[in-house]
């Protein structure tokens, strides 16, 4: 912005304080003064005219100058007001529909577990009627008991951030993983019996016969059960 430059007046009154004397001793000495303090009245307020002269415009742009402000000023008040009200109202919407979700991850996870707690019931105890010996019935009938008083184990993922994928040379991946299927209930059954499969396959406990199967892979080998493979793919991070 172009500044005018200002040019100071000039007054030069012919005589300074300096030049007075210590005190008015004749009548033409105070006749003097009488004139010279009407002189120097006038020429103050002809100074106060000129600078009120040279401040009038000045003023005027200042005025002007400040309601540029006052407007510019409201338009960015405007505009952060009502973007942080929008940000405010996104944000409480975006915290609300986290609970809806993490709510509904619960009640899912709860009616998987009570469904998972209710088919292990129901595998053991059929298990134990299909039992010909008394006593792995028995064992069979208690621990379908204790499976159906147990409170049935609650797992809720519940993901609120994107994890970044991993970086890889090929942008292709093969996942497999590695699931066991109870294909004959007997088999399994008089295998446990003998001692060569472990009781958990007769809960029935899936996770631990995924396990089994996830660590013995294609070695996978345990009797009423079969190996399902299942492949995925999915692009690795960085390529396209």
């Amino acid at each position: 912005m172009k500044t005018e430059a200002l040019i100071k007046p000039t007054f030069a009154p012919p005589l300074g304080p300096d030049d007075l004397p210590d005190q008015l001793i004749t009548q033409e000495h105070s006749r003097f003064a009488e004139h010279m303090i009407a002189g120097y009245r006038s020429m103050r307020a002809e100074i106060v005219k000129t600078y009120t002269a040279m401040l009038t415009p000045l003023n005027k742009k200042r005025n002007v100058i400040l309601g540029w402000k006052r407007e510019d000023l409201q338009d960015i008040d405007e505009v952060v007001d009502r973007a942080s009200s929008l940000l405010s109202d996104y944000r409480t919407r975006e915290e609300l529909a986290r609970e809806v979700a993490a709510e509904a991850a619960l009640a899912k996870a709860q009616a998987a577990a009570e469904k998972q707690q209710e088919e292990e019931a129901a595998f053991l105890e059929t298990a134990a009627d299909l039992a010909s010996d008394a006593g792995l019935s028995d064992v069979l009938q208690a621990q379908a008991k204790e499976v159906r008083d147990a409170p049935p184990p609650l797992v809720a993922v519940i993901d609120d951030t994107t994890p970044e994928p991993p970086k890889t040379e090929s942008p292709i991946v093969e996942r497999k993983s590695y699931k066991a299927n109870c294909h004959d209930l007997m088999t399994l059954v008089k295998a446990v019996a003998d001692g060569r499969v472990s009781v958990h396959a007769l809960e029935p406990n899936q996770a631990w016969l995924n396990a089994q199967a996830d660590s013995m892979r294609d070695e996978f080998s345990i009797d009423g059960c079969e190996l399902l493979i299942k492949s995925s793919f999915a692009r690795k991070a960085g390529r396209s």
